[in-house]
């Protein structure tokens, strides 16, 4: 097999502009979606919370919005969320500790 420069494939691979983990991520603060009724199909995330995360988008994505995306200034952030700011969640997560005998 020949080998190939990284580059044949970056295209392919680069996540700029690929925003699910993102959304995936602040959907879980704030809900986007509302049922038949109009009401959010889950409430927003309250304030303090404590979020367990278990599989890797659920332990990730909320990481990276709580440690880095809430920290960018709100006049940055996009248009849509110029007020994320979520350092009052806790989480727990990574390996086995969100499992039920850690937590017993």
């Amino acid at each position: 097999m020949p080998a190939h420069s990284i580059l044949t494939h970056w295209s392919d691979n680069e996540q700029r502009n690929h925003w699910f983990g993102y959304w995936f991520g602040h959907d879980m603060f704030t809900p986007p979606f509302k049922g038949a009724d109009g009401k959010p199909l889950y409430p927003e995330m309250t304030k303090d919370a404590v979020l367990f995360g278990g599989t890797d988008p659920g332990r990730f994505c909320p990481t990276y919005m709580i440690f880095c995306d809430s920290f960018v200034p709100h006049k940055e952030q996009r248009s849509k969320i110029q007020k994320f700011d979520r350092r009052d969640v806790y989480i727990i997560t990574q390996n086995a500790l969100a499992d039920g005998t850690y937590l017993n």
